[in-house]
């Protein structure tokens, strides 16, 4: 089984694609696609698929004379010409470089479609599809396509003057030339009736719409070489298409083999923290299995906390001296001590929550103990936290002072 791939650049900036499939001498149409031509992530996922690239284009006799610095002529055409613009033609060869094994006119399909998909048709024709306005009509010689007309209007009763001119224009340029009379009916519209010709339906149903009937047109080109000319043939980088495929899937495998030797550590680390944590949970079952051993390591928790807590108090004799000595000496007269509580503080291993209660019988006389305490450079933190009379006796008010003693 064959495939065949052909792209139609739209006017609107979109890409078409369409697959066909050969079996039994037969083509098919399987997918089609169409994505705006800047996403060149659409465009990557190509990969090594060889397509054939349609561009619009416009007919002119062998003997027009034009710059080639402003036009862009087809090869192999027979008495006449296709020509593109240079803009269109090098944008889209740059964005497909990769895939096109060919870049044909997108009137391809006027000449391939009738003889890929049509049970029976002679070798001369003319291929007429019915566009926005206009009738788009091919001359097809010897299966060869010759030129093509935009005709307008598209009535049906325009039709066959149409032909008549085209006819007439023909026979001046190449009197040898014998003009076909046999129409190949490229839509799904009502088929038209011309005098003195004979019209052959082809079944376009399968085509969502022109673009994409344009497409699979292009596609066929890659069976028959020599139906339409050509602008171009495979580019450079479409030599190496086929080993694309292998360089991203190495890149791919690569990527992987990265991303599993990253992961590889981190495993292995939280492996290695799962066996400790169930040694350490198997060890603490064992302690607690054991009475006598869980007693013993409870007292010398308890003893190693005594003994951290008098370190942390009394190990920096200096400032606690200073401290001790300067609640005797700042205190106001009136201003009596009954609790000191202290515990180490939670974010300084280095310094001591210190409490102190008291009472006095002036309220002055608290804040100035505040003050002189707030001069001392081993003390912070200082807040008077609570100030209150006393339930029973009114006449005295109980207070409690928060600092933080800074050991040295």
């Amino acid at each position: 089984m064959k495939r065949f791939h052909g792209i139609i650049a739209t006017e609107d900036g979109r890409y078409t694609l369409a697959v066909l499939e050969q079996r039994n001498n037969k083509l098919s149409l399987t997918r089609t696609k169409t994505w705006d031509s800047h996403k060149t992530v659409h465009n990557a996922l190509l990969l090594n698929t060889g397509v054939v690239l349609g561009i619009a284009a416009y007919w002119q006799s062998d003997r027009t004379l034009f710059a080639e610095a402003e036009h862009i002529q087809a090869t192999g055409g027979f008495r006449f010409n296709a020509v593109c613009q240079p803009a269109p033609y090098n944008h889209h060869k740059e964005i497909l470089a990769s895939n096109i094994v060919a870049v044909a006119p997108d009137d391809a399909y006027l000449a391939t479609i009738p003889n890929y998909f049509a049970d029976s048709v002679p070798e001369s024709y003319l291929a007429i599809s019915p566009g926005d306005g206009y009738f788009k009509i091919g001359v097809v010689y010897r299966r060869q396509l010759v030129c093509v007309y935009n005709m307008a209007p598209a009535y049906e009763e325009s039709l066959a003057g149409h032909l008549a001119r085209i006819e007439r224009y023909l026979k001046i340029r190449d009197p040898q030339l014998i003009f076909p009379h046999t129409i190949c009916w490229l839509s799904s519209e009502k088929i038209p009736a011309v005098e003195e010709s004979e019209v052959v339906h082809i079944p376009v149903d399968q085509f969502e719409d022109t673009e994409v009937m344009q497409a699979a047109g292009l596609a066929c080109l890659q069976v028959s070489e020599n139906a339409v000319p050509r602008f171009s043939g495979p580019t450079f980088e479409n030599n190496f298409r086929r080993m694309r495929a292998g360089v991203y899937l190495g890149g791919v495998v690569l990527f992987l083999i990265a991303v599993l030797l990253l992961i590889m550590p981190l495993g292995l680390n939280a492996y290695t923290g799962w066996q400790l944590q169930k040694a350490k949970a198997q060890y603490e079952e064992v302690l607690l299995s054991n009475k006598e051993i869980g007693r013993m390591v409870s007292q010398n928790k308890q003893m190693a906390e005594k003994i951290l807590r008098m370190n942390n108090t009394f190990a920096r004799q200096t400032n606690w001296s200073q401290f001790l000595e300067a609640i005797g000496t700042e205190r106001p007269r009136g201003v009596y001590f009954d609790r000191l509580g202290t515990k180490t503080a939670a974010d300084n291993t280095n310094a001591i929550d210190v409490a102190l209660t008291g009472w006095t019988d002036n309220e002055k006389s608290i804040m100035e103990f505040v003050n002189k305490l707030q001069k001392k450079s081993f003390l912070s933190n200082i807040n008077p936290s609570s100030i209150q009379r006393d339930k029973k006796n009114t006449r005295l008010i109980r207070f409690k002072v928060m600092f933080r003693l800074i050991l040295q």
